[in-house]
């Protein structure tokens, strides 16, 4: 079993990866290079990616294939970034009949909506990056709501809200200013 970022996106490429140089080395076929497979952890979550980490030390030569979208072949001149943030909100729990409590669920109700108001502004936006393949719409970034998860039963008002925000961000986007 696998666990973490990417697990769920990216496991197939690697295993695709493994099975075809098993394949190679069983079948003897010669190589003009000897590949390397380099399998970092931060894709998902880092603007200073690991593998340009290793690059600019040096520690990387030779021949890059990056499995980090499409396996058609084409060239990016960048690549979105990623991060999601939690945001908390806490009430005062009480007995949903004696009315003194304050509810975190329905105090994220105006939270939300200037998020789904925000997110509708960051689509408009649109990357100069090339498009995918085969499409003609242009990339896009992204917010959307994530996870959410608050109250523990009918007879209590909430007192905790959590939910997560993903937000994916074009090259054009400063961090600071998406986050």
């Amino acid at each position: 079993r696998l666990y973490g970022l990417g697990a769920a996106d990216m496991k197939g490429a690697i295993a695709a990866a493994l099975l075809a140089l098993r394949a190679i080395h069983e079948t003897g076929l010669p190589l003009a290079y000897r590949p390397r497979l380099l399998l970092c952890t931060d894709e998902e979550g880092g603007l200073y990616p690991g593998i340009r980490w290793l690059a600019e030390r040096g520690l990387v030569e030779g021949h890059l294939l990056n499995f980090n979208g499409g396996a058609l072949p084409r060239i990016w001149a960048g690549c979105f970034g990623s991060f999601n943030l939690q945001v908390r909100l806490t009430g005062h729990s009480a007995h949903s009949s004696g009315g003194a409590g304050v509810n975190a669920i329905e105090a994220a109700l105006p939270v939300w909506q200037a998020l789904m108001a925000l997110k509708a502004q960051i689509g408009t936006r649109a990357s100069a990056l090339p498009p995918p393949p085969g499409s003609a719409e242009p990339l896009r970034p992204l917010l959307s709501l994530a996870t959410a998860q608050g109250g523990t039963c009918g007879g209590q008002v909430p007192d905790r809200f959590e939910f997560v925000v993903s937000r994916r961000y074009m090259p054009e986007e400063r961090f600071d200013e998406a986050l």
